[in-house]
């Protein structure tokens, strides 16, 4: 008998390395896929608005670095610290403003792996993995000089660190607060914070669960609150056409739309499918070209993410995908609240956290499948990006800037777009200048990089002026 034993346990133990080996296998084949996939188009685009803000700012002596990061107050420290540090080590250079983003897409491909496959096993991890490695949107914001690449790994992290933590029974404050999963997801969340501050929306989703989980009735309250909430910002919607109690210029957001509920299948569709990453203000999707309404699309998507969300969230028999589906719906309960009151956060790059807890939860969830539906939602999913219609809205600014050093006349710039991406790349080799209107009020010096002296209100005949 003790034989049979030792021949089964080694029987298991083959099969388990087998098991292993063949997920690394694929692994291997996954992130060179990923890497393919960014490297095609890290150099493909200009620098854009956003991008020759982190340029021009990374370029700045530390103390003027520091007083722009306090007077902008829009974005957080560490980002920028960090990408400071790179390119004083490796030199000022487009390839390396965008490659430092490229290192944080990679380490989410493979951190997706490492980690989900503790909590889910092998297919879970692979399947995740390699939604991030080939999704148009991670593709895009790997290679972008802004946080956002950085900021999927960190929120990845968190969740990891979140569902080892939640699993524990520490039904005491003291038990909890003395956790060292506690004090790291502490850490974590303070870094997220410092990296973008909207990702306060998953942090706060992960620390109301864990006191839901000690307090289940407050739990019960809150949810039951927050969809009243929401029915009854629907019903306004749906019987006045407007869904926001504030008005857009109250909160500086007059370059979006109106909120619709579809907006939110919109971001998801966006999450694995691709968004135009260079864009000032609406979603503005990657096309399927066979796709003739997109707005019933976004809301069957709505529809079907939250049914099955809150079904995971109930009654998955693993325990892991229940407590990520706890996480989701939590945190698309609050983003859809908080954004039909009013304050629209649909703006993907926004809520790029949100991408990250969808994919894990997406991955959880059709991972769970046996290999026939699998393998069906692979097949379609990779039919569909090969359909995505890629857009880029971004003018060749280098050539621009050749041009505009050969003019002997003051060169006008008339979009914001066109002056601070010119700036950038410009790099003080000659003087530009900006036309403002009463529209974008750029004299009021809120904005940095916008000098008083670079400001006109009208241009003179001589003038070259470049036109959006």
């Amino acid at each position: 008998m003790q034989k049979v034993n030792e021949i089964f346990l080694r029987f298991k133990a083959a099969k388990l390395n087998k098991e292993l080996l063949s997920s690394i296998i694929f692994f291997l084949l996954i992130l060179p896929v990923g890497l393919i996939a960014r490297l095609q188009h890290i150099a493909q685009t200009s620098f854009w608005y956003d991008e020759a803000f982190t340029g021009l700012l990374i370029r700045e002596e530390p103390a003027e670095f520091i007083r722009i990061l306090v007077q902008d107050r829009v974005h957080p420290p560490i980002y920028y610290v960090l990408l400071k540090l790179a390119r004083f080590i490796l030199g000022d250079s487009d390839l390396v403003t965008r490659g430092f983003s490229l290192v944080f897409g990679l380490a989410l491909i493979i951190a997706a792996f490492v980690l989900l496959k503790k909590l889910f096993g092998n297919k879970i991890a692979l399947l995740t993995s390699f939604i991030f490695s080939i999704s148009p949107f991670f593709i895009l914001y790997s290679i972008e000089a802004r946080s956002y690449s950085m900021l999927t790994f960190e929120a990845l992290l968190a969740i990891y660190v979140f569902i080892k933590l939640y699993k524990k029974n520490l039904m005491t404050i003291k038990g909890l607060i003395t956790d060292k999963h506690f004090l790291l997801l502490i850490i974590i969340a303070l870094i997220l914070l410092l990296t973008h501050y909207l990702s306060v929306f998953l942090i706060t989703s992960l620390f109301a669960l864990l006191i839901f989980k000690r307090w289940p009735v407050f739990g019960k309250i809150t949810v039951v609150c927050i969809s009243i909430a929401l029915v009854i910002l629907l019903a306004k919607g749906i019987f006045t056409g407007s869904y926001g109690f504030i008005a857009s210029d109250v909160i500086h957001t007059k370059w979006l739309s109106a909120p619709i509920p579809q907006d939110f299948g919109e971001m998801l569709y966006t999450f694995i499918l691709g968004v135009n990453t260079q864009g000032y203000g609406d979603q503005q999707s990657f096309n399927l070209s066979f796709i003739l309404n997109y707005n019933l699309i976004f809301l069957f998507i709505v529809g079907v993410i939250f049914a099955k969300g809150i079904r995971d969230s109930l009654y998955a028999k693993n325990e892991n995908l229940k407590i990520i589906s706890r996480v989701f719906v939590f945190s698309c309960l609050m983003v859809l609240t908080v954004s039909l009151f009013g304050i629209n956060f649909f703006l993907p790059r926004y809520l790029t956290v949100l991408a990250v807890l969808f994919v894990v939860w997406l991955g959880a969830s059709i991972g769970s499948f046996k290999l026939r539906p699998l393998g069906a939602f692979l097949i379609i999913y990779i039919f569909l990006l090969t359909q995505v219609q890629w857009v880029n809205y971004i003018k060749d600014y280098g050539a621009i800037a050749d041009m505009v050093i050969k003019e002997d006349r003051r060169v006008v710039f008339t979009s914001t777009f066109d002056f601070l991406s010119m700036k950038y790349y410009m790099n003080n080799r000659k003087e530009i200048y900006f036309l403002d209107t009463a529209e974008i009020n750029m004299k009021s010096g809120l904005w940095p990089y916008f000098d008083q002296d670079e400001i006109l209100l009208e241009v003179g005949n001589e003038d070259v002026v470049y036109r959006d």
